[in-house]
Protein backbone atom coordinates (compact mmCIF):
# COMPACT_ATOMS: atom_id res chain seq x y z
CA UNK A 1 0.00 0.00 0.00
CA UNK A 2 2.01 3.57 -0.96
CA UNK A 3 1.34 6.32 0.66
CA UNK A 4 -0.96 8.66 -1.36
CA UNK A 5 -3.83 5.21 -0.72
CA UNK A 6 -2.92 5.61 2.67
CA UNK A 7 -3.66 9.09 2.64
CA UNK A 8 -6.68 8.86 0.81
CA UNK A 9 -7.74 6.16 3.59
CA UNK A 10 -7.34 8.80 6.37
CA UNK A 11 -9.05 11.43 4.36
CA UNK A 12 -11.83 8.65 3.94
CA UNK A 13 -12.18 7.90 7.74
CA UNK A 14 -12.23 11.38 8.83
CA UNK A 15 -14.92 12.70 6.30
CA UNK A 16 -16.64 9.85 7.74
CA UNK A 17 -16.58 10.86 10.99
CA UNK A 18 -16.80 14.41 10.52
CA UNK A 19 -20.17 13.37 8.44
CA UNK A 20 -21.94 11.57 11.47
CA UNK A 21 -20.34 14.00 14.40
CA UNK A 22 -23.59 14.48 16.74
CA UNK A 23 -23.74 17.92 16.59
CA UNK A 24 -24.03 17.78 12.58
CA UNK A 25 -26.86 15.29 12.98
CA UNK A 26 -29.18 16.97 15.67
CA UNK A 27 -28.80 20.02 12.68
CA UNK A 28 -29.87 17.49 10.38
CA UNK A 29 -32.64 15.74 12.26
CA UNK A 30 -33.62 19.39 12.88
CA UNK A 31 -34.15 19.76 9.04
CA UNK A 32 -35.85 16.97 8.46
CA UNK A 33 -38.25 17.52 10.92
CA UNK A 34 -39.22 21.03 9.09
CA UNK A 35 -40.09 18.90 6.12
CA UNK A 36 -44.25 20.30 5.73
CA UNK A 37 -45.01 16.59 4.86
CA UNK A 38 -44.28 15.00 8.37
CA UNK A 39 -46.68 15.98 11.07
CA UNK A 40 -46.98 17.71 13.95
CA UNK A 41 -46.79 14.69 16.20
CA UNK A 42 -43.17 13.40 14.40
CA UNK A 43 -42.04 16.40 14.57
CA UNK A 44 -41.98 16.56 18.31
CA UNK A 45 -40.86 13.29 18.43
CA UNK A 46 -37.89 13.66 16.74
CA UNK A 47 -36.70 15.42 19.84
CA UNK A 48 -36.21 12.02 20.95
CA UNK A 49 -34.35 10.44 18.13
CA UNK A 50 -30.92 9.30 18.67
CA UNK A 51 -28.25 11.57 16.64
CA UNK A 52 -25.52 8.95 17.34
CA UNK A 53 -24.35 7.50 14.32
CA UNK A 54 -22.02 5.27 13.11
CA UNK A 55 -19.37 6.48 10.88
CA UNK A 56 -20.32 2.90 8.98
CA UNK A 57 -23.47 3.59 8.95
CA UNK A 58 -23.63 2.45 4.66
CA UNK A 59 -27.33 4.27 4.55
CA UNK A 60 -26.13 7.58 5.77
CA UNK A 61 -23.70 8.33 2.83
CA UNK A 62 -22.99 11.98 4.18
CA UNK A 63 -26.82 12.72 3.75
CA UNK A 64 -27.86 13.64 6.99
CA UNK A 65 -31.46 15.22 6.15
CA UNK A 66 -32.70 12.14 3.99
CA UNK A 67 -30.94 9.65 7.01
CA UNK A 68 -33.23 11.44 8.92
CA UNK A 69 -36.45 11.60 6.93
CA UNK A 70 -36.38 8.31 5.38
CA UNK A 71 -36.00 6.72 9.12
CA UNK A 72 -39.34 9.11 9.91
CA UNK A 73 -40.99 7.57 7.51
CA UNK A 74 -40.23 4.63 8.23
CA UNK A 75 -42.02 4.76 11.72
CA UNK A 76 -45.06 6.07 9.69
CA UNK A 77 -45.04 3.16 7.31
CA UNK A 78 -44.50 0.71 10.57
CA UNK A 79 -47.69 2.97 12.59
CA UNK A 80 -49.70 2.51 9.82
CA UNK A 81 -49.57 -1.17 9.64
CA UNK A 82 -49.81 -1.36 13.94
CA UNK A 83 -53.36 0.75 13.25
CA UNK A 84 -54.54 -1.74 10.11
CA UNK A 85 -53.75 -4.91 12.73
CA UNK A 86 -55.49 -3.17 15.79
CA UNK A 87 -52.40 -3.61 17.99
CA UNK A 88 -52.83 -1.36 20.82
CA UNK A 89 -49.74 -1.98 22.59
CA UNK A 90 -46.21 -2.59 21.43
CA UNK A 91 -43.75 -4.90 24.07
CA UNK A 92 -41.50 -6.80 21.12
CA UNK A 93 -40.11 -5.66 18.33
CA UNK A 94 -37.65 -6.95 15.67
CA UNK A 95 -35.94 -5.01 13.15
CA UNK A 96 -34.36 -6.67 10.72
CA UNK A 97 -32.43 -6.45 9.00
CA UNK A 98 -31.14 -3.68 11.59
CA UNK A 99 -28.30 -1.98 9.68
CA UNK A 100 -26.94 0.67 11.95
CA UNK A 101 -30.18 1.76 13.14
CA UNK A 102 -31.94 4.42 10.25
CA UNK A 103 -35.46 3.49 11.45
CA UNK A 104 -34.76 2.07 14.32
CA UNK A 105 -34.42 5.42 15.98
CA UNK A 106 -37.10 6.47 15.20
CA UNK A 107 -38.94 3.60 16.41
CA UNK A 108 -37.08 3.43 19.50
CA UNK A 109 -38.35 6.88 20.41
CA UNK A 110 -41.52 5.95 19.59
CA UNK A 111 -41.71 2.73 21.38
CA UNK A 112 -39.12 3.54 25.06
CA UNK A 113 -40.63 0.46 27.10
CA UNK A 114 -40.72 -2.27 24.23
CA UNK A 115 -38.00 -5.59 24.26
CA UNK A 116 -36.40 -4.80 21.13
CA UNK A 117 -34.19 -7.44 19.01
CA UNK A 118 -32.17 -6.23 16.12
CA UNK A 119 -30.56 -8.78 13.28
CA UNK A 120 -28.76 -8.17 10.49
CA UNK A 121 -25.43 -9.87 8.89
CA UNK A 122 -23.33 -6.86 9.66
CA UNK A 123 -22.10 -7.76 12.79
CA UNK A 124 -20.86 -4.17 13.52
CA UNK A 125 -24.39 -3.11 12.64
CA UNK A 126 -26.09 -5.32 14.88
CA UNK A 127 -23.40 -4.29 17.93
CA UNK A 128 -24.03 -0.73 17.42
CA UNK A 129 -27.68 -0.69 17.33
CA UNK A 130 -27.96 -3.14 20.69
CA UNK A 131 -25.27 -0.74 22.38
CA UNK A 132 -27.33 2.51 21.33
CA UNK A 133 -30.90 1.12 21.40
CA UNK A 134 -30.82 -0.86 24.33
CA UNK A 135 -31.38 -4.29 21.79
CA UNK A 136 -31.05 -7.95 22.21
CA UNK A 137 -28.38 -8.54 19.40
CA UNK A 138 -29.15 -11.83 17.22
CA UNK A 139 -26.48 -12.08 14.41
CA UNK A 140 -28.15 -13.17 11.16
CA UNK A 141 -27.54 -15.42 8.48
CA UNK A 142 -28.35 -16.14 4.65
CA UNK A 143 -30.34 -19.32 5.44
CA UNK A 144 -33.40 -18.09 6.82
CA UNK A 145 -35.02 -21.56 7.79
CA UNK A 146 -32.31 -21.60 10.20
CA UNK A 147 -32.49 -18.70 11.55
CA UNK A 148 -34.07 -18.20 15.29
CA UNK A 149 -34.47 -14.85 16.24
CA UNK A 150 -36.37 -15.55 20.19
CA UNK A 151 -40.03 -15.08 19.77
CA UNK A 152 -42.96 -14.27 18.94
CA UNK A 153 -43.07 -10.44 17.84
CA UNK A 154 -45.66 -7.85 18.05
CA UNK A 155 -44.03 -5.62 15.50
CA UNK A 156 -41.76 -7.21 12.93
CA UNK A 157 -39.96 -4.03 10.76
CA UNK A 158 -38.22 -5.70 7.50
CA UNK A 159 -37.32 -2.70 5.44
CA UNK A 160 -35.49 -3.05 2.12
CA UNK A 161 -34.67 -6.85 2.35
CA UNK A 162 -36.58 -8.20 0.42
CA UNK A 163 -35.59 -5.58 -2.52
CA UNK A 164 -32.10 -8.31 -2.92
CA UNK A 165 -33.31 -11.23 -2.66
CA UNK A 166 -34.31 -13.91 -5.15
CA UNK A 167 -37.90 -15.85 -5.42
CA UNK A 168 -37.20 -18.50 -3.18
CA UNK A 169 -35.50 -16.36 -0.77
CA UNK A 170 -37.97 -13.82 -0.74
CA UNK A 171 -40.84 -16.98 0.22
CA UNK A 172 -38.27 -18.22 3.16
CA UNK A 173 -38.06 -15.03 4.60
CA UNK A 174 -41.92 -14.26 4.49
CA UNK A 175 -42.37 -17.97 6.45
CA UNK A 176 -39.59 -16.86 8.68
CA UNK A 177 -41.98 -13.44 9.48
CA UNK A 178 -44.73 -16.19 10.19
CA UNK A 179 -42.45 -18.32 12.60
CA UNK A 180 -41.33 -15.00 14.98
CA UNK A 181 -44.87 -13.15 14.81
CA UNK A 182 -47.12 -12.89 18.21
CA UNK A 183 -50.38 -13.67 17.89
CA UNK A 184 -52.19 -10.21 16.60
CA UNK A 185 -48.94 -8.94 15.50
CA UNK A 186 -47.68 -7.47 12.34
CA UNK A 187 -44.54 -7.42 9.73
CA UNK A 188 -44.19 -4.98 7.67
CA UNK A 189 -42.19 -5.98 4.57
CA UNK A 190 -41.05 -3.78 1.93
CA UNK A 191 -40.32 -4.31 -1.55
CA UNK A 192 -39.43 -2.56 -4.93
CA UNK A 193 -42.78 -2.23 -6.95
CA UNK A 194 -43.47 0.01 -9.63
CA UNK A 195 -42.07 3.11 -8.87
CA UNK A 196 -38.78 1.19 -8.48
CA UNK A 197 -39.54 -0.35 -12.21
CA UNK A 198 -40.15 2.72 -13.59
CA UNK A 199 -36.74 4.26 -12.44
CA UNK A 200 -34.47 1.04 -13.22
CA UNK A 201 -36.66 1.36 -16.42
CA UNK A 202 -35.55 5.08 -17.05
CA UNK A 203 -31.41 3.86 -15.75
CA UNK A 204 -31.60 5.22 -12.27
CA UNK A 205 -28.37 4.77 -11.29
CA UNK A 206 -29.41 3.82 -7.90
CA UNK A 207 -30.02 0.29 -8.00
CA UNK A 208 -26.65 -0.09 -9.00
CA UNK A 209 -27.37 -2.27 -12.18
CA UNK A 210 -25.94 -2.57 -16.00
CA UNK A 211 -28.65 -1.83 -18.94
CA UNK A 212 -28.32 -5.58 -19.65
CA UNK A 213 -28.96 -6.51 -16.09
CA UNK A 214 -31.80 -4.07 -15.62
CA UNK A 215 -33.33 -5.45 -18.97
CA UNK A 216 -33.56 -9.25 -17.37
CA UNK A 217 -34.85 -8.05 -14.21
CA UNK A 218 -38.04 -5.91 -15.88
CA UNK A 219 -38.32 -8.54 -18.28
CA UNK A 220 -38.96 -11.08 -15.44
CA UNK A 221 -41.17 -9.26 -13.53
CA UNK A 222 -43.87 -8.09 -16.31
CA UNK A 223 -44.04 -11.10 -17.25
CA UNK A 224 -44.36 -12.91 -13.92
CA UNK A 225 -44.62 -10.47 -11.12
CA UNK A 226 -41.15 -10.78 -9.98
CA UNK A 227 -37.78 -10.17 -11.71
CA UNK A 228 -34.84 -10.83 -10.09
CA UNK A 229 -30.59 -9.76 -10.74
CA UNK A 230 -27.61 -10.34 -8.87
CA UNK A 231 -25.18 -7.75 -7.95
CA UNK A 232 -22.40 -7.77 -10.44
CA UNK A 233 -20.02 -10.34 -8.30
CA UNK A 234 -22.51 -11.08 -6.14
CA UNK A 235 -24.14 -14.50 -6.04
CA UNK A 236 -27.78 -14.31 -4.12
CA UNK A 237 -27.71 -11.02 -3.86
CA UNK A 238 -28.66 -8.22 -5.99
CA UNK A 239 -32.26 -5.79 -6.99
CA UNK A 240 -35.74 -7.81 -7.23
CA UNK A 241 -39.04 -6.48 -8.40
CA UNK A 242 -42.54 -7.77 -7.37
CA UNK A 243 -46.23 -6.81 -8.10
CA UNK A 244 -48.67 -6.60 -5.19
CA UNK A 245 -50.00 -9.85 -6.58
CA UNK A 246 -47.12 -11.55 -6.46
CA UNK A 247 -46.16 -10.70 -2.75
CA UNK A 248 -49.79 -11.39 -1.66
CA UNK A 249 -49.80 -14.69 -3.37
CA UNK A 250 -46.60 -15.38 -1.58
CA UNK A 251 -47.28 -14.26 1.68
CA UNK A 252 -50.67 -16.31 1.67
CA UNK A 253 -48.35 -19.36 1.10
CA UNK A 254 -46.53 -18.33 3.81
CA UNK A 255 -49.87 -18.65 6.38
CA UNK A 256 -49.93 -14.59 6.45
CA UNK A 257 -52.52 -12.17 5.36
CA UNK A 258 -52.76 -8.67 4.17
CA UNK A 259 -53.99 -6.20 6.45
CA UNK A 260 -52.05 -3.16 4.39
CA UNK A 261 -50.49 -1.74 1.69
CA UNK A 262 -49.30 1.62 1.23
CA UNK A 263 -48.30 1.68 -2.53
CA UNK A 264 -44.57 3.24 -2.44
CA UNK A 265 -44.97 4.46 0.53
CA UNK A 266 -41.67 4.59 2.35
CA UNK A 267 -39.66 7.34 1.25
CA UNK A 268 -41.72 7.76 -2.04
CA UNK A 269 -39.85 5.05 -2.99
CA UNK A 270 -40.59 0.99 -1.60
CA UNK A 271 -44.19 -0.91 -1.63
CA UNK A 272 -45.27 -1.70 2.06
CA UNK A 273 -46.87 -4.24 3.34
CA UNK A 274 -48.21 -5.14 6.57
CA UNK A 275 -48.93 -8.96 6.98
CA UNK A 276 -50.48 -10.84 10.38
CA UNK A 277 -50.57 -14.64 10.51
CA UNK A 278 -53.46 -16.06 8.45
Amino acid sequence: MGPSHQVRRLRDALMRRFRVLRLRAALDRRRAARDPSIDERHRRLARAVSTRISPRDAMHGGGGRHYFSVGQSGLACAEAAIAAAGLARVNTLLDLPCGHGRVLRWLRARFPEAQVTVSDLDRDGVDFCARTFAARPVYSRPDFDALTLGGGFDVIWCGSLATHLDEPTVRELLALMQRHLADGGVAVVTTHGARAAERLGAGDTIYAMGPAAAGALLRGYEADGFGYGDYAGEAGYGVSLSTPEWMRSAAAAAGLREVLFLEHGWDDHQDVFGVMRA
